[in-house]
């Protein structure tokens, strides 16, 4: 070949392909996992709005009675007994001046493991909420608002 043909040629070498596979690779070892965390805090959302539908069911049942009760289903605020991500409501446990409650998340997700979404109330709705288990550290700030 002479160097007028050389010239003409027109292609990426093989170290501009590498490049270009390397900057794919280092964008999607970084966005892979936040799209997981974005999905299962999806997923959680699911936990949290049952959650915060029977801390008011339970406030009212409290004004009523002034006790909280111990079965969300009986409480009349239309929460289904089953879930699709997660079991059924664990542990409610009621009181005359407090109440707490756990969902566990039915699968192993990717990124958090087997977890559970519990909460804690007291008398005047000073409540506290945590994320247990699972295999990522980051679980509570991930996941709960």
């Amino acid at each position: 070949m002479t160097l007028k043909t050389m010239k003409n040629r027109k292609g990426f070498t093989l170290i501009e392909l590498l490049v270009v596979v390397l900057i794919i690779g280092i964008l999607a070892a970084i966005a892979v996992p936040q799209y997981y965390k974005v999905v299962e805090k999806g997923r959680a959302a699911e936990a949290l709005t049952t959650i915060n539908a029977i801390k008011a069911g339970q406030e009212i049942y409290y004004a009523k009675y002034a006790s909280y009760h111990t079965n969300y289903l009986s409480l009349g605020i239309g929460i289904a007994s089953t879930f699709k991500h997660f079991n059924t409501i664990a542990a409610l446990a009621g009181g005359a001046t407090s109440w707490s409650g756990r969902m566990v998340r039915n699968a192993s997700p990717a990124v958090y493991g087997a977890y559970s979404i519990s909460i804690g109330c007291t008398q005047g709705g000073a409540c506290s909420m945590g994320c247990e288990g699972g295999s990522s550290a980051d679980c509570n700030a991930d996941l709960l608002p």
